[in-house]
């Protein structure tokens, strides 16, 4: 699900403005935080999933951010972007992976 989103990211960091990179960083960094393994994972599939893996995952989601912030965006608007989108992105993913979804079908 999150492949789509990598590649084009990874491009417009290279290339694009500076608060669209980054945008760019905080998307993998809130799939990281947010989806399966991250905080969806600890909160509600914890019994399946191993929970030092899922913090593990939060911390690398966390580390992105924080490591292209220093090293790439440097300035508070593609910072605060860069944080924006991380936090949008995993609540977006632990909302909807709460959702039955199959009952909506």
């Amino acid at each position: 699900m999150a492949g789509p989103l990598l590649g084009p990211a990874a491009h417009r960091l290279r290339r694009g403005t500076s608060v669209a990179a980054g945008v760019d960083v905080g998307l993998p960094a809130g799939i990281l935080v947010g989806e399966g393994g991250g905080v969806y994972g600890l909160r509600s599939i914890a019994d399946t999933m191993d929970p030092p893996y899922c913090r593990f995952e939060i911390a690398c989601g966390l580390a992105l951010l924080c490591l292209v912030g220093v090293t790439l965006l440097r300035r508070p608007a593609p910072l605060a972007a860069a944080g924006f989108a991380a936090v949008a992105v995993a609540a977006v993913f632990v909302a909807l992976y709460g959702l039955d979804l199959l009952r909506l079908l």
